[in-house]
């Protein structure tokens, strides 16, 4: 018997025993689409950071005050004239923002909910950009005269207003009693990458930083500076300048109170994260493959012994050893193949369906795919072999008087 009838003869099996050979392939359906929509979202999230990063770029740095390091002091912190020092000092850096945040009380007067508040300077958004999508950002006249402005996102204006465009709108801010009145200048789009968190999350008002001061009742010292390098290899060198400045200035050299993250380092960092997270999920979902296969191995061998007289017939007629594994082998492999490819099918969908309801668009590569029927492929094949073997081994006189 050659290969093509040995196929033939594993289909006209199957579609002899449909209902059995659909409850087979489940297992293996499940498993393939549950690991092509995760490692398409998966892919699909990084891609989204990684975009994001590549938005802020590789030149972005925070620099920060380290108050849990058990030397710091109040002394320590970053001072307006420490920000403008730098600013007007290190040629090195072609934009730089203080930036001070807390959780406020935003309202509207008839509805109202938990932001977050961040006070910045107009530079803020050509270091971290935000797409505006009604109005403007402030500029630097507005923050050296501590005008009440804000910018809020999309969702904060919705919630308080019921619309997107609230340009010239009013919200007051604060806390407690101690509220001030803004003017909304500007809308900004929520970022995919935030727009699967929860809604508490990503609400955000940005204001004049000296307006922020002034609402908070706090004094214009930094825990944190933005900026953003004028190349990529001036980068260490603006680090090196603005850590020498600070530690010589607030006299904590070698103390570590200032701690400095690269843009470039986050990205690394969250890279790793998501490819390990996604790399665990996968691994949980191939494990119902595993359960699957062992569903393929379990049917193979009912169908071992249902087909034991026609072994027997077919060895008493010359069909050699060989012949008869590789009948019980393609059948088991034709089973999850077609199941691999309709879980494949189910698992594109599912992932488009999925990322569409929280803003992601999955990745599905070539290369995935192959992996993934291939994967299938070589579970037909492992838990295809026994049953496969017992059959090939049969005797041919027992199998006669088999009943």
């Amino acid at each position: 018997m050659n290969l093509f009838e040995s196929i033939k003869l594993s289909f006209k099996s199957i579609r002899a025993n449909k209902m059995r050979s659909v409850l087979t392939m489940l297992g293996i359906i499940i498993g393939i689409a549950s690991v092509i929509t995760i490692l398409s979202l998966g892919e699909g999230v990084r891609e989204s950071m990684i975009g994001q990063f590549d938005k802020v770029g590789t030149t972005s740095v925070k620099v920060g005050v380290n108050l849990l390091n058990e030397k710091y002091r109040e002394s320590y912190d970053i001072r307006k004239n420490d920000y403008k020092a730098i600013k007007d000092n290190i040629n090195t850096i072609q934009y730089i923002s203080p930036i001070q945040g807390s959780r406020v009380r935003a309202e509207n007067g008839t509805k109202s909910r938990d932001m977050y508040i961040e006070g910045c300077t107009e530079d803020f958004i050509k270091i971290i950009p935000q797409k505006m999508k009604y109005g403007r950002f402030f500029n630097n006249s507005e923050v050296e005269n501590s005008r009440y402005l804000c910018v809020i996102d999309e969702r904060s204006a919705k919630s308080l207003f019921g619309r997107y465009n609230v340009i010239n709108e009013t919200i007051n801010i604060g806390r407690n009693n101690n509220k001030r009145k803004f003017k909304i200048i500007g809308v900004t789009k929520v970022l995919n990458g935030e727009s699967f968190m929860p809604e508490s999350e990503t609400a955000l008002v940005m204001v004049p930083i000296s307006a922020f001061s002034k609402t908070l009742g706090v004094s214009e010292q930094y825990n944190n500076l933005v900026y953003k390098s004028d190349s990529k290899e001036n980068v260490e060198r603006s680090i090196s300048e603005i850590r020498t400045y600070l530690e010589k200035k607030h006299n904590c050299v070698n103390k570590n109170i200032y701690m400095i993250d690269k843009a470039s380092n986050m990205l690394e960092q969250v890279d790793k994260i998501v490819l390990m997270f996604t790399a665990f999920l996968g691994v949980v979902a191939a494990i119902s493959l595993v359960v699957g296969g062992i569903g393929v191995m379990n049917i193979m061998l009912v169908s071992v012994t249902e087909r034991t007289r026609e072994i027997g017939i077919r060895k008493a007629i010359g069909a050699s050893t060989a012949a008869i594994m590789e009948e019980f082998l393609i059948e088991s492999l034709i089973l999850t193949v077609i199941g691999g490819i309709i879980g494949l099918l189910i698992g594109m969908i599912g992932g488009y369906f999925i990322g569409n309801k929280i803003h992601i668009m999955p990745v599905i590569t070539f290369s995935k795919i192959l992996g993934v029927l291939l994967f299938s492929s070589l579970i037909g094949l492992f838990f295809g072999i026994y049953p496969a073997r017992k059959a090939a081994k049969m005797n041919p006189i027992d199998a006669l008087r088999f009943e």
